[in-house]
């Protein structure tokens, strides 16, 4: 190439230079263009999430708050008028509802809801809010103040920061942990139970609704022993030993207070709360039942450590014991035990609420003492064959007299005193453990 042809392309290359930087510099532009797009993008996407995890603690919080303003029940008439207002009229609509923000766009209320009370009040949390309403469930009606069926409906409210608002719904209803327990002071499951009732004339048993602690329903009376057949219930009246006037419910006494809880004809019975659920025959049910148990817990010992059971705990507590427990000297306490193991009662020890022996299904009553077990007990031996609850054989029978998968259910009382039994509906049938999600969804 002559020098000519050289320097006439000068020209050329410091234009394809250029264009090579004009190039780069629109890419880089455009590069930093979309990084900014995309930042603002996750931001949005940010915030809605964080408006969205707020609504959803709306609807968590209102839960709770529900579950204690209610005490538990699963009636929720009088929350949804006192969630009505003034005007006894539902006006909560999500689809009206307005947030007022400040000058810097940070929320600072919601309107839009006329006077319902809010089930729960906004509450800041960081750059945004969330509150919570309370209305009927859709089968009943939004607007309905009265419910038919258990169930509600909470609205969560999630105010985010940059104006994010989301809403969800959850439909709620109470979770019980425990079905209706069988109507007697003490129930054995199984078809050959071992009762004895103990020696001492000073102990009494009392089908009489809360008898020794009061506050019964007048006129009230169920079995003092339970039991699932009429062989069974012959093997229990076996045990209950001294005077007639040892147990006494209603007019009947003595052995009279045994029965087969299944045996709709028995006066006891037929005159008292019924029949007991056929459910707590199901050996696979009380063994997902104490799944359960466990899981809802609020005191937990295990196997071979020691286990304390503070003083006056109350009807909300579940005292759930993986092995074999005592329970005294002196104690007092309420709420649900459970027991896997064998439990020792101490003559000293008062107890209102539910006793559940389920596992190797034994109680034992011991010792001197005015302690009063107030409220109903069952014992269940579903231990199998080998007698060790927790392993491949449960529910599998003891392997030679019981053919309904139950192993001998024990209960007995050794020593004298004057410690007392009787039924208690106030402390036999707790309430709810919670309120739970059923339906949820996002607006």
């Amino acid at each position: 190439m002559t020098r000519q042809q050289i320097a006439d392309q000068d020209g050329s290359a410091l234009i394809m230079a250029v264009f090579v930087t004009a190039l780069l510099s629109t890419m880089g532009i455009a590069l930093l263009h979309l990084s900014e797009l995309n930042l603002k993008m996750n931001r949005a996407a940010l915030n809605t999430k964080k408006a969205f995890y707020l609504a959803e603690a709306g609807v968590e919080t209102g839960r709770r708050v529900l579950f204690d303003s209610n005490g538990g029940s699963d009636i929720f008439d009088a929350m949804l008028e006192a969630a009505a207002g003034n005007n006894d009229t539902i006006d909560f609509d999500p689809y009206a509802l307005q947030l007022q923000y400040d000058q810097d766009g940070k929320v600072i209320g919601i309107t839009g809801i006329a006077d319902d009370v809010p089930l729960l009040a906004a509450t800041v949390l960081g750059q945004g809010l969330y509150a919570s309403f309370l209305t009927n469930d859709p089968i009943d009606g939004r607007t309905n103040l009265t419910d038919t069926n258990s169930r509600v409906l909470i609205t969560g409210i999630g105010a985010g920061p940059n104006r994010s608002f989301k809403i969800v719904e959850a439909i709620i209803e109470p979770h019980v942990v425990l079905p209706r327990m069988p109507p007697a002071a003490i129930t054995l499951i199984g078809s050959d139970p071992i009762f004895y009732g103990g020696a001492s004339h000073a102990e009494q048993y009392s089908g009489e609704d809360c008898h020794f602690l009061g506050g019964g329903v007048p006129g009230l009376h169920v079995p003092i022993v339970g039991t699932t057949s009429s062989a069974a219930e012959i093997a229990a009246e076996a045990g209950m030993d001294g005077p007639p006037s040892k147990y006494t419910s209603g007019a009947y006494s003595g052995d009279d207070t045994g029965v087969d809880l299944l045996d709709p004809s028995d006066p006891l019975i037929s005159g008292g709360l019924g029949t007991m659920d056929p459910i707590w025959t199901d050996c696979a049910f009380l063994q997902d039942l104490m799944e359960n148990l466990y899981k809802h817990a609020t005191i937990y010992c295990a196997p071979a450590v020691s286990c304390s059971v503070p003083e006056y705990t109350t009807l909300d507590d579940i005292v759930f014991v993986d092995g074999d427990f005592q329970l005294g000297p002196g104690h007092v306490g309420s709420g649900v035990v459970v027991v896997t193991g064998e439990l020792t009662l101490l003559g000293t020890t008062t107890w209102t609420g539910i006793v559940l022996a389920i596992g190797e299904g034994s109680v034992k009553r011991q010792g001197g003492g005015n302690g009063v077990i107030s409220g109903t007990t069952l014992v269940a031996n579903i231990s199998g064959p080998n007698g060790v609850y927790g392993d491949a054989d449960d529910c599998q029978g003891d392997g030679a007299s019981d053919p309904d998968l139950f192993g001998s259910a024990s209960y007995t009382v050794i020593g004298g005193g004057n410690a007392d039994i009787d039924y208690c509906s106030r402390f036999a049938n707790p309430g709810p453990a919670s309120y739970r999600v059923v339906d949820f969804r996002q607006l």
